[in-house]
């Protein structure tokens, strides 16, 4: 017996096909591009393993960003690792010394000069601008040795959530480092 279903906006002689109609199959399309809504279909992972990995992009360097970098002071032999927000970029003039004898800067090494204001780790991967009451901690270092953290405000806490390393509680950058082939400046 032969199962249909009645659609009221096509009228009572209209009918369609169920799934326990022989006549089912013709009617599904395998090949969607797009849903109704106009998002991709589902994709399971192991086709996202098969596909081809395109090459990270690093990020180009903004004011404001966060930013992880190490400062010696810390006691410990590979420095002490802080959390900052750029405050400002800006080129390094070569010297009297070096002008007549140009460095290879093709990778954009030793061009630019970052000042990073500390922020307050305030614990559980939260970071939080300094009073203004306290007295703002602010370093130089150059462009290269510095890597961009993804940091998300959350209002409850009044701080920026950086993501940490596992079992270090460490922050975990995005990057290893900014794009400096080609920067030319905020």
């Amino acid at each position: 017996m032969m199962s249909c279903f009645v659609s009221p906006s096509l009228g009572k002689d209209a009918s369609l096909p169920t799934a326990s109609s022989s006549h089912f199959a013709p009617i599904i399309s395998t090949t969607l591009t797009t849903t109704s809504l106009g998002m991709v279909p589902y994709s399971p992972p192991e086709d996202a393993e098969k596909a081809t990995s395109s090459k990270v992009t690093l990020p180009k360097p903004k004011i404001g960003d966060f930013v992880r970098y190490y400062d010696v002071d810390g006691g410990r032999a590979d420095g002490q690792l802080l959390v900052g927000k750029i405050a400002l970029i800006q080129a390094i003039r070569p010297s009297s010394a070096t002008a007549t004898t140009p460095p290879n800067d093709a990778d954009g090494t030793n061009k630019w000069l970052v000042e990073i204001n500390e922020v307050e780790d305030v614990g559980d991967g939260y970071y939080a601008d300094y009073p203004s009451r306290k007295r703002r901690k602010a370093a130089l270092r150059k462009l290269e040795e510095i890597a961009p953290l993804p940091a998300s405000f959350v209002r409850s806490e009044d701080a920026y959530k950086v993501p940490l390393e596992r079992g270090t509680n460490r922050p975990m950058p995005s990057h290893p480092s900014y794009d400096l082939v080609g920067y030319e400046g905020p």
